[in-house]
């Protein structure tokens, strides 16, 4: 576990100390061969699969071959096989299972295999509706969205928004204020306001649930910015301060404008856009409050950078947005959306890596 903990936090950052703490990971599985150690041979197979993808040409350190995928498949059969003989026991490979899912639906969601996203994520959904895990729940319901949008399942696509929306407590407008502390507490009206607190973070049971007839059509909600933007800048609550929150949120609006999109409702499609780019500016500039106010409980080194963590969802929404400008007509305003990604360019190489070359 040290060697592999190593290795993952050097993943993006040094090359040659990742490969390093790799291989000396590998030293110690290879003289244990024991059923007991089958979790620990998971990670140390998605840590494998994650380097071999690094786009980088070290490939003299890693066998880089057709293959590659098979570290990550025997490594998800492994845990679905241990999971389902009851042998999956504490939250260390319960978040293994949902990790390595989630890897597995991102990788093909992005070379386009949507019957592979659904076929992988379609049981995990279920386990973590059930395990109350409402980022991962989440997550999974937008790689699924995905998955039916590129096979021309909008009405599905959209059900799975609506249950998204209401994980991320998007069509909530109760606002809960937690009274003041008190000397004698009354315990029986306390409970109340702890539970309906507590149902704002967790996976509420949608409300269209058990009522959804064989073929819906579901009307897409105009996009809200959150009310958490309106807190104070000091304030740390999960809301404010989860960067996975916020990626979530913007992934959900740029989903409901690909289906205005697919509906050929192109006008409510750049609202929707235009209002998640604001949604973005807001999360920036409070972010660097936030940043302000961790570091004084928190390293600061710890803190990854707002614009290196939410790059890719908003990239997405950029992308969007300056294609379906270019097709409503306005070319110079999709070149200036264009042009803020293209001119800050992310590497995504490992910081030591050899520079490449073609022959």
């Amino acid at each position: 576990m040290y060697y592999m903990s190593k290795s993952k936090a050097y993943l993006y950052t040094d090359y040659e100390q990742t490969v390093k703490y790799f291989k000396e990971a590998e030293k110690i599985l290879e003289k244990w061969d024991s059923l007991d150690f089958n979790i620990l041979r998971c990670h140390f197979n998605m840590l494998g699969h994650r380097i071999i993808l690094l786009p980088c040409n070290q490939s003299n350190r890693l066998q880089h071959d057709v293959l590659s995928l098979l570290n990550i498949d025997v490594a998800i059969s492994t845990l679905f096989d241990e999971y389902a003989e009851r042998r999956l026991q504490g939250s260390y490979g319960m978040l293994l299972l949902f990790e390595f899912t989630e890897e597995l639906a991102k990788f093909y969601y992005s070379i386009r295999c949507p019957r592979e996203v659904r076929c992988y994520c379609k049981e995990v959904i279920h386990l973590a509706q059930k395990l109350v895990v409402p980022l991962r729940s989440a997550n999974l319901l937008q790689y699924l969205s995905y998955a039916d949008l590129r096979t021309n399942r909008i009405d599905d696509a959209q059900y799975k928004l609506n249950s998204m929306a209401e994980i991320l407590c998007l069509n909530k407008t109760k606002i809960l204020e937690m009274p003041e502390p008190k000397l004698k507490t009354d315990v029986e009206s306390e409970v109340g306001t702890v539970t309906d607190s507590l149902r704002e973070m967790v996976l509420d049971e949608p409300e269209n649930y058990g009522s959804r007839s064989v073929s819906p059509i579901f009307d897409v909600q105009p996009f809200q910015i959150p009310s958490f933007v309106s807190h104070p800048k000091s304030c740390i609550c999960v809301f404010c301060s989860c960067l996975q929150y916020q990626i979530l949120v913007l992934e959900k609006a740029r989903l409901d404008a690909l289906i205005h999109i697919k509906r050929l409702n192109y006008s409510a499609a750049m609202d929707i856009l235009a209002s998640a780019l604001q949604f973005y500016e807001c999360c920036d500039s409070r972010y660097k409050h936030l940043q302000n106010t961790l570091g004084d409980m928190l390293n600061k080194d710890l803190l990854p950078s707002f614009q290196d963590a939410t790059f890719q969802a908003y990239g997405g929404v950029l992308l969007d947005y300056s294609y379906h400008l270019r097709r409503t007509g306005n070319k110079e305003k999709a070149i200036e959306k264009n042009s803020i990604c293209v001119y800050s360019p992310r590497s995504c190489y490992a910081k030591t890596r050899i520079p490449y070359r073609t022959t």
